[in-house]
């Protein structure tokens, strides 16, 4: 690096420290109650609120899981995981918010190191931290912009996130430095603001290691049904964002699940259907899938869907569909790639005589049937007289 380089980025650099030094007032203050301000409609609060929400269900940690908090700042994110139950770990560039951070945690008036609040903190360079762990999970959340190199700040979190470790990241558009409002920042301040187009984002994060980033968009409105327009809710999320919302993962087990899948394939066995069956009479059946793709299959059902089922439709003997939901069971597990489950399956035979296929397939529930996606369901044939 040249020397004139090395100058201007440890100006950048040193501006970021000077920072919270400079704030006073209410500006001073919201670093101690961030995301509570003055500003209760908009991003402070709501937006904020909103954004951890997400965060919440995109991971879906188990308790106790760890997550990198880099470019930290007053530590409000780490704060909230660590109230979750997680382990919380922030960095940042500046001693003066690194010490908020830890403040923030002792006004919480838990014990140091006690149960229910786990958070710690530590001054480090994000472009080239080196702690002595591996993360379940990390956050770059408003953050990466502040930095020259964002490339090097990726491939640190690559190497510490633990195989099938995600990455979010919650970034500004390409126009953020001609905004007056950052203009007005970088003129008092002079730290560095800098605005991403997604192909850079997503470019950055495969060069890190990364597979391919899934993008996000958000949703969070009430509407009143009385006076939606037709397609409002389309129109609304049509809009050009103000931000990149990006989920990124190191490759290893668990890194794709069936919220954002990748190979949806399975193999099907059935056992315990008789060949002929009364008309009306019930019957459990043993079905067996195997996980053959690359993509963790959720078992808990979830709003939005992502969580896989197992389904059975109702074929006549030529084919042809009679009932596309005849059988539906969900999953009591999760299961990964390579793994098997076997699922006890009520069966009702039909009222009425005849010959029958039972076609046995998974659904990825909201997304796909995965004979859709080139897996092949499993038919089993019943006469029923």
């Amino acid at each position: 690096m040249k020397w004139f380089e090395r100058k201007h980025e440890d100006r950048y650099k040193q501006a970021a420290i000077d920072y919270p030094r400079k704030l006073h007032g209410d500006r001073k203050a919201y670093l101690y109650t961030k995301p509570f301000g003055t500003d209760a409609w908009g991003d402070d609060f709501c937006g904020k609120f909103h954004d951890f929400a997400h965060l919440v269900e995109v991971f879906r940690l188990p308790p106790g899981a760890s997550i990198l908090d880099v470019g930290c700042g007053p530590g409000w994110l780490s704060e909230y995981f660590a109230r979750l139950g997680y382990r919380a770990t922030g960095i940042d560039i500046s001693p003066d918010m690194i010490e908020t951070a830890r403040e923030r945690i002792r006004r919480l008036g838990f014990p140091e190191g006690g149960k229910g609040i786990q958070a710690s903190f530590a001054v480090m360079d994000s472009e080239g931290f080196q702690l002595d762990q591996q993360f379940d999970a990390a956050v770059v959340y408003d953050a990466l912009h502040h930095f020259e190199d964002e490339r090097a700040v990726l491939r640190t979190v690559f190497a510490h996130l633990k195989p099938g470790g995600r990455l979010f990241m919650k970034e500004p558009q390409a126009h953020h430095p001609d905004a007056p409002e950052t203009r007005a920042e970088v003129a008092e301040f002079g730290v560095l603001e800098r605005g991403f187009t997604r192909e850079q984002l997503v470019t950055s994060l495969t060069a890190a290691g990364f597979l391919p980033p899934v993008i996000l968009r958000q949703a969070d409105m009430m509407l009143d049904e009385g006076r939606l327009a037709p397609g409002y809710i389309g129109a609304v999320m049509a809009s050009t964002p103000v931000y990149h919302l990006l989920l990124a993962a190191k490759p290893g087990p668990g890194a794709i699940d069936s919220r954002w899948p990748g190979s949806l394939d399975a193999v099907l066995s059935v056992t315990g259907l008789p060949a002929r069956l009364g008309p009306g009479t019930s019957v459990e059946v043993e079905v067996t899938a195997t996980n053959t793709g690359d993509t963790l299959w959720l078992h808990q059902p979830m709003r939005y869907g992502g969580h896989v089922r197992l389904g059975a439709q109702l074929l006549g003997e030529d084919r042809s569909m009679i009932a596309p939901d005849f059988a539906s069971l969900f999953m009591p597990r999760d299961v990964a790639p390579g793994e098997s489950i076997t699922l006890r399956v009520p069966i009702r035979a039909p009222d009425v005589a005849g010959r029958y296929i039972l076609r046995f397939d998974l659904v990825d529930e909201f997304i796909t049937w995965f004979r859709d996606r080139g897996s092949r369901p499993c038919d089993a044939s019943v006469d029923v007289a």
